[in-house]
């Protein structure tokens, strides 16, 4: 071990004088370290706030300064400031940010934060949701966030509240664990096409994603024929997002209605791409109810132009 590397681990230690920081064990990690990101990562110790320098010192994680070390080594003062604003505000949301062992996930997390994509509350509720899942969830959700950027932070933490609420990314998960559910490819165009919220404004999906999957679980929890195979063909991009967010709306608007339609009258059928031989500019679905009544809602028609339902003679 070299003797500077040594001394960076002393200062450390000074630096946390409550904390247990085992400096064998935070030795070998800057040891690995190269050098300049070594000395960025024992500076940031210095820099904590009192209030975070305390959490170390009481938090249950496993060697949280060295766990600290990886945090600063992976994200820089981003992850300082991170960590400092959760320490003060959610310390189990701190603890999971230190825990997260995916450095290019943990980067990602400080990144949304530190942009402004994601505030302080939205951050310590993506963080939770994010520790709370299994092995094989949180691959999946490694894999979703590596695909879609900062805002795979963002679908961590919209609320999708069918009773009870989950994140986006959770929600649309559960369906890859149904026998007749998604498949991971099919999930992760959905949460593609979740990704590119932002860019609508007006009409359905407007409000962002969580709704439109609270939209989606409904139909499912009701029974309507058809809604997973509008979930499979979803294109991941803004017109696969507007397509799902417009007939989702329509179909449960219809549902809510004051008309004597129940969900056994309604199919969603899947969009018309995906028959062989249609042109690819064809690509709005409909709702069918009843085998009588069809409403057409095309992603590239406003709300406010969509015309009411006609009887088919």
């Amino acid at each position: 071990m070299k003797p500077h590397v040594l001394r960076e681990a002393d200062k450390v230690d000074d630096a946390l004088p409550d904390t247990n920081v085992r400096t064998g064990t935070l030795s070998a990690k800057l040891n690995r370290m190269p050098g300049p990101k070594r000395t960025e990562a024992t500076e940031q110790f210095d820099e904590l706030d009192p209030q975070t320098k305390r959490y170390l010192g009481d938090t249950d994680v496993d060697a949280p300064a060295s766990r600290s070390a990886d945090l600063f080594r992976n994200a820089g003062p981003g992850g300082r400031k991170a960590l400092d604003d959760l320490a003060e505000t959610d310390r189990r949301a701190a603890d999971a940010l230190v825990e997260m062992d995916d450095a290019a996930t943990q980067r990602r997390f400080v990144t949304a934060y530190d942009s402004g994509d994601v505030d302080a509350d939205e951050l310590s509720t993506a963080v939770k949701r994010y520790d709370d899942r299994n092995a094989e969830g949180t691959e999946f959700a490694d894999d979703v966030i590596a695909q879609t950027g900062d805002d795979g932070v963002d679908l961590l933490s919209t609320d999708v509240c069918n009773s009870p609420c989950h994140g986006t990314i959770r929600s649309v998960y559960e369906y890859t664990k149904q026998s007749d559910g998604l498949d991971d490819k099919e999930a992760k165009d959905l949460l593609k096409a979740y990704d590119e919220a932002e860019d609508v404004t007006t009409g359905p999906g407007s409000n962002g994603p969580g709704e439109v999957q609270e939209a989606v679980n409904s139909l499912d929890q009701r029974d309507v024929d058809g809604i997973r195979d509008v979930m499979r063909h979803t294109q991941g991009n803004e017109k696969g997002y507007k397509e799902i967010a417009g007939e989702t709306d329509v179909a449960n608007k219809l549902l809510d209605g004051d008309n004597g339609i129940e969900a056994g009258d309604i199919e969603m059928q899947r969009p018309i791409r995906d028959v062989d031989d249609a042109p690819i500019t064809k690509s709005d679905v409909d709702v069918d109810v009843d085998s009588e009544l069809t409403v057409r809602q095309d992603a590239r028609i406003p709300r406010d132009r969509v015309q009411a339902p006609q009887r088919r003679r």
